[in-house]
C-alpha cells in the first residue's frame, strides 16, 4: 500500500444562493466543519492541508478547483468535497451541475458549474489518487458521465478498434444520492 506523505483537501459549501428557486440546504457549513475537523485531526485524516470556501460564485468555484488540482504533485492524495445544491440538466444531455451562488435557474448549463468541469480538472491533476466526495441533489448524476483517458502518448486519442491502455487516473467518487435523487425535501421542491 503506497504511503502518501501529503494529503490535501479543498472543501466547498455553497449554502446560499442569489436565485431565490434554490433555498438553503440544511447543515452545510456543519458539514464542512465537521469533516474538516476529521481531515485535520493527526490520528485520523492527518491531512496536511484542508482548505475551506463557502458561497462561491461559478468562476470562483472553477479557479478555487482548478487551482487546488492542478497544484498537487505526484506523492499526494487530493480531495475535493462539495456540499449544496445539484441539478441535472435534461436539455443538456443530463450532464450534472453544482448549483453556486450566482447560479441562474432558468439557466443553470450556462451559469453553473459542470460536472465535465471537475472530471476534466482530474483528469489534468497529477496526484495518483484524487477523491471527490459530492454531497448535493442527484450526485450520483456526476458518475454518470465519469470517465478516465483513453489518450495514447502524445495526446492522441486511440484510434476505433485499437485497445486503448489501461490509464485509469485514481479517481473515487462518493455521492450522497442518486442521480435522480433529491437530498432533502427542500431540495425536491427545486
Amino acid at each position: 500500500m503506497t504511503r502518501f506523505h501529503k494529503r490535501r483537501a479543498l472543501l466547498i459549501g455553497n449554502e446560499h444562493y442569489d436565485d431565490g428557486h434554490f433555498s438553503p440546504p440544511a447543515s452545510v457549513q456543519a458539514d464542512v466543519w465537521g469533516l474538516a475537523q476529521v481531515l485535520k485531526h493527526r490520528n485520523i485524516g492527518n491531512f496536511v492541508s484542508v482548505q475551506t470556501e463557502s458561497d462561491l460564485t461559478a468562476d470562483d468555484m472553477r479557479a478555487v478547483i482548478g487551482e487546488f488540482l492542478q497544484e498537487r504533485d505526484e506523492d499526494e492524495l487530493a480531495l475535493v468535497y462539495v456540499s449544496g445544491h445539484g441539478v441535472r440538466t435534461v436539455r443538456d444531455g443530463a450532464e450534472f451541475h453544482f448549483v453556486a451562488k450566482d447560479t441562474d435557474y432558468d439557466r443553470v448549463a450556462a451559469t453553473g458549474v459542470s460536472g465535465g468541469f471537475l472530471n476534466d480538472a482530474l483528469e489534468e491533476c497529477v496526484a495518483p489518487q484524487k477523491i471527490v466526495m459530492i454531497d448535493c441533489c442527484r450526485s450520483g448524476g456526476f458518475a454518470v458521465g465519469l470517465r478516465t483517458s483513453d489518450r495514447q502518448a502524445g495526446g492522441s486519442v486511440a484510434k476505433s478498434g485499437e485497445r486503448p491502455p489501461l490509464t485509469s487516473r485514481g479517481v473515487y467518487v462518493l455521492s450522497s444520492s442518486r442521480a435522480g435523487e433529491a437530498r432533502t425535501r427542500a431540495a425536491a421542491m427545486m
